[in-house]
């Protein structure tokens, strides 16, 4: 099937509701090509080209039938050896990168300005919320594999901070992914991106926070 004929006859099928299992193996196809790994449930409910999770379980049973269908090795991505795998590789990922974050802030506005893990909103957290001169800001860093992964990251993290009450900088910490990969990816969104969600590089991070003068 055409990439174009692919795309009208998901958007067909996704206002009438159904999904053929070609389009949603198409799908997982295009998200592995992304992210270098097949959606969880999670991503099936935040990621455009896929359907619900819903969806698959009312016509599969549950994920492992589904999965199984695909011909995947893996069927339970929440159980056993993959998710303890899956988990221990991004939080040590996670780990190293906001120490790395966390000590480029409290060098510039002191421990006591700088929080960690802060509630913003009912069950609500972003990585850090820095006080400075004139007010606070924020900062979430992650770390996408590759420039394919940017997209579906960003549109979930721009779901994630689209009511926070102030400016936050998602940070990419792949050193691999250059601005232009940034810039290309925002001049092409059909969707304009809130004004106060700011994506930028690690490598930037220095001249930004240059514009918010530390509490003296």
């Amino acid at each position: 099937m055409s990439a174009l004929l692919s795309y009208n006859v998901s958007m067909q099928n996704k206002i009438k509701g159904m999904w053929p299992f070609e389009l949603i193996k198409e799908g997982c196809d295009k998200f592995y090509n992304e992210n270098d790994r097949y959606p969880t449930s999670h991503d099936f409910d935040l990621t455009e080209y896929l359907p619900s999770s819903v969806t698959i379980r009312k016509r599969f049973g549950s994920f492992a039938k589904f999965r199984k269908l695909l011909g995947q090795d893996i069927k339970d991505y929440t159980k056993g050896p993959a998710r303890s795998n899956i988990v221990r590789a991004l939080s040590e990922r996670a780990i190293e990168d906001e120490n790395l974050a966390y000590e480029k802030l409290r060098s510039i506005y002191g421990e006591m300005h700088v929080h960690r893990e802060k509630e913003y909103a009912f069950r609500n957290r972003v990585d850090f919320y820095i006080y400075f001169r004139d007010g606070f800001f924020a900062i979430d860093t992650f770390y996408p594999k590759h420039a394919r992964a940017l997209p579906n990251i960003f549109n979930i993290k721009e779901k994630k901070y689209i009511n926070f009450p102030g400016v936050i900088y998602l940070v990419v910490m792949n050193k691999d992914i250059e601005k232009e990969v940034i810039t290309k990816f925002l001049g092409r969104r059909k969707k304009e991106t809130p004004s106060h969600i700011k994506l930028v590089l690690f490598s930037d991070l220095d001249e930004i926070l240059k514009g918010y003068a530390p509490i003296q």
